[in-house]
C-alpha cells in the first residue's frame, strides 16, 4: 500500500472524527495546518547497543490526533520521517517508539509487511525484539519536540537482539541453467580444497 493511499485514508478518518466530536474541544490544533507544505525535515540515526540496525520502524505520535510520522532505518541506522504522504513531520511534541519485529526465522519485518492488507508469513510469527519502554507507544519513555525548522534525533537502545538471518547465496551458473543454492558447508569444503583439486573439478564441469 502506498503512502498516498495511507494519506487519503488518514484524511477520511480525520474528517469523520471531526464530525463526531462536533463542537467539542479540537482533537489536535495541528490538523488545521494538515498540509504537506507545513512539514519540516526530521531525521536521525538509531543504534542498538551503539551499533546501527536496519529495518527498525520509527514512529512519532503526537499527544492528540492522528498526525503521526513514520520511518524505517537503512543499513547505517539512518531514518527520515514521512507524514501525510510527504517527507517530514509537523512541528510539535511527540512520543517516539522504536520497533524491531522479527519472524520466528529471525527475518526483520519492514513497514511494507506491517501495513500490507495480507500479512506475509513472517509477520504472522513476528515478535518484538526491543524493550516495551522503547517499542510500545503506550509505555515509551522517549519524547521529543520538533521545532519550526525541523530537527535531528538520534536514539540508542540498550538491548540484546539476535543477528540478522541472511539468505543463502546463489551460485553463478551458465545461461539457461537453474541456479543452485550454495550451503554454508559446501562453501567451507570448497575453500579447503587444494588448487590442483579445484582445477580438476573445473575441467570435469
Amino acid at each position: 500500500m502506498s503512502w498516498i493511499n495511507l494519506w487519503r485514508r488518514w484524511r477520511l478518518w480525520a474528517v469523520l472524527l471531526i464530525g463526531v466530536v462536533g463542537c467539542a474541544e479540537p482533537v489536535d490544533d495541528r490538523l488545521a495546518a494538515a498540509n504537506p507544505k507545513s512539514l519540516v525535515p526530521v531525521s536521525g540515526v538509531v543504534t542498538i547497543n551503539g551499533k546501527p540496525r536496519a529495518t527498525v520502524v520509527v514512529t512519532f505520535l503526537p499527544p492528540n490526533g492522528p498526525a503521526l510520522a513514520t520511518a524505517e532505518t537503512d543499513a547505517e541506522g539512518k531514518y527520515e520521517l514521512e507524514s501525510m504522504g510527504g517527507p517530514g513531520a509537523l512541528p510539535g511534541d511527540y512520543k517516539v517508539s522504536l520497533s524491531y519485529l522479527t519472524s520466528d526465522k529471525g527475518e526483520p519485518q519492514p513497514i511494507a509487511s506491517r501495513v500490507a492488507l495480507l500479512h506475509p508469513p513472517g509477520m504472522l510469527s513476528a515478535k518484538e525484539q526491543l524493550p516495551p519502554e522503547y517499542s510500545d507507544l503506550g509505555r515509551t519513555k522517549l519524547s521529543v519536540k520538533i521545532g519550526p525548522k525541523g530537527a535531528r534525533f538520534d536514539f540508542d537502545v540498550p538491548a540484546s537482539i539476535p543477528d540478522v538471518v541472511e539468505k543463502p547465496r546463489e551460485k553463478k551458473t551458465e545461461e539457461g541453467k537453474s541456479p543452485e543454492i550454495e550451503k554454508p558447508g559446501e562453501k567451507k569444503a570448497r575453500e579447503g580444497k587444494s588448487p590442483e583439486t579445484k582445477t580438476a573439478e573445473k575441467k570435469k564441469e
